[in-house]
């Protein structure tokens, strides 16, 4: 709900700068610099995850196992 009132007030502010066209400019700028802010630091966490994750498994999913032998073969 409170996200909601963000997106509503957002798209207030942004009608309201459309009508003051000198200030999209800025606008528009700050809000692409604040979105690459938030993309690098959730490829960071998703990059530390995925560190944590091959240290704790397996890099191969047949690592360890022994392969069985084709039955069509013999």
């Amino acid at each position: 709900m409170h996200s909601e009132y963000l997106y509503l007030f957002d798209t207030l502010k942004m009608f309201v700068l459309f009508l003051r066209k000198h200030q999209i400019k800025d606008y528009l700028q700050l809000k692409h610099q604040e979105i690459e802010l938030e993309l690098t630091r959730l490829i960071r966490i998703a990059n530390r995850l995925t560190l944590k994750r091959d240290k704790k498994a397996p890099h191969w999913p047949e690592a360890g196992v022994k392969k069985r032998r084709d039955s069509r073969m013999s």
